[in-house]
């Protein structure tokens, strides 16, 4: 397996697909509302969003809190979306994808649209069919996420072109590309979240090492482990990270962690870019014979075991919460503002949290 050290690159090893598969360590290959180079944009020329009432603020990049539906737009919204039906295309068996679609099915309900789930279970041929079907019903709203950019965008362009309003979660190229809207969080916020939580667990321990799993074949979660890394760099010096090395699934995680504790026998702490490595490093630590007074992981997504985990006060200390049933309903709350006629920014950042037990 290759370790990278410093700022060394890593090879690919996982697809999109993978990624997707185990929670939101990279969906799509760019989960990130930053914009080109990591700089919002806040301004930008209002234009009428394809198949909505509302204005698009191309370019703009706007708050969860500005998509909140005032008691005069929920009137206007509820009014123009009678017989509305908004698609939303997700593999659901993940956890944060099941709440993302939970929470577009709570933002739609404020202005009495319905919801229709179309899980295409990690298989980009057959969300391409679902956006598709879709369209063909005349369904003129979607909420989406592409775990395969590549392959499913063409079928957003032919979508936005026929006058179909898409939303895209977990990323932008629906944004970037085919002039539609992205709700999603910063991963540069997201690594910054985690490298504060982990110099916090630390910084107490003194010149400590620790490790990284990482996720390198996808650029979003590579922007958020350099956003770590030089987040813990910055609050806690003293601390050394001996290497990043490829995590993104539970077996993944276990193995990287496995061989990391045999490289570094004195290794005290796994940061990983996802809950489900984490749950890996877990056990390698357990395995080895460490517990919660000789190490420490944390994790990202606050999956409902991690929270557990962390509840308990073992090994896994923390995790950073990405918010996937707010990003839903911010998803949802996109169409709520262009039906009743509202300027929307096209890119929303939703913010992370940490949870710490």
């Amino acid at each position: 397996m290759s370790v990278r050290r410093g700022d060394s690159e890593l090879p690919s090893r996982r697809t999109a697909l993978t990624a997707l598969a185990v929670g939101a360590v990279a969906v799509a290959g760019g989960c990130s509302s930053d914009g080109p180079g990591g700089t919002p944009t806040t301004t930008g020329a209002a234009t009428a969003g394809p198949g909505a009432a509302g204005e698009m603020v191309k370019g703009a990049h706007g708050t969860v809190g500005a998509l909140t539906l005032s008691a005069d737009q929920k009137a206007a919204a509820t009014a123009a979306a009678k017989g509305v039906t908004i698609g939303v295309v997700a593999p659901v068996s993940a956890e944060y994808l099941a709440n993302v679609a939970a929470g577009a099915k709570a933002g739609a309900t404020q202005f009495g649209a319905k919801t229709q789930v179309a899980d295409y279970q990690f298989d980009a041929a057959k969300g391409v069919t679902a956006i598709e079907n879709f369209v063909s019903q005349g369904i003129k709203y979607l909420i989406v996420v592409l775990t395969d950019p590549v392959a499913m965008i063409g079928a957003v362009k032919a979508a936005t072109a026929a006058g179909v309003t898409v939303v895209q979660f977990a990323g932008q190229q629906v944004a970037d590309e085919a002039g539609g809207y992205s709700v999603s969080i910063s991963d540069a916020q997201l690594g910054e979240a985690e490298g504060r939580v982990a110099a916090a667990l630390a910084k107490p321990l003194g010149p400590i090492e620790v490790a990284i799993l990482d996720f390198p074949s996808q650029p979003n979660v590579i922007v958020r482990a350099d956003k770590l890394q030089s987040t813990l760099k910055e609050l806690a010096p003293q601390v050394r990270v001996v290497a990043r090395i490829p995590g993104g699934t539970e077996a993944l995680g276990l193995s990287a962690s496995e061989s990391l504790l045999q490289k570094y026998p004195n290794l005290r702490g796994i940061l990983s870019i996802n809950d489900a490595a984490a749950y890996g490093a877990v056990q390698a630590f357990q395995g080895a014979g460490r517990n919660a007074g000789t190490a420490f992981v944390v994790g990202t997504d606050a999956e409902s075991k991690a929270k557990q985990l962390i509840a308990r006060g073992g090994i896994f200390k923390a995790t950073v919460d990405t918010q996937p049933f707010l990003t839903g309903q911010a998803a949802a709350e996109v169409i709520g503002q262009s039906l009743a006629g509202g300027k929307v920014a096209q890119y929303t950042t939703v913010p992370v949290k940490a949870v710490t037990g």
